[in-house]
């Protein structure tokens, strides 16, 4: 599983906001955001393409699941750590 509950973080993306101080806050956008965490995928695949590897998510909304259509596929799955 690769992060957990990241979006809970990036203003704007998810359904709830936790971030606001330096050490709480993913300063990306939510596009750049996915795009980041698919590169991170791409690069584990390509080390080891033996185990599968999921995106460690929050809760799910609209929002989250159109971003999430651009920028899935290097991913096995998702992983709801709610």
């Amino acid at each position: 599983q690769l992060i957990n509950e990241n979006d809970y973080y990036i203003r704007g993306l998810g359904m709830q906001y936790f971030g606001g101080q330096p050490w709480s806050t993913v300063n990306l956008s939510p596009d750049e955001y996915y795009a980041f965490m698919a590169e991170l995928a791409t690069a584990y695949k390509q080390a080891d393409s033996d185990h599968p590897v999921f995106l460690g998510h929050g809760s799910l909304g609209d929002k989250q699941l159109n971003l999430l259509r651009k920028h899935f596929a290097p991913f096995d799955g998702i992983a709801l750590n709610l």
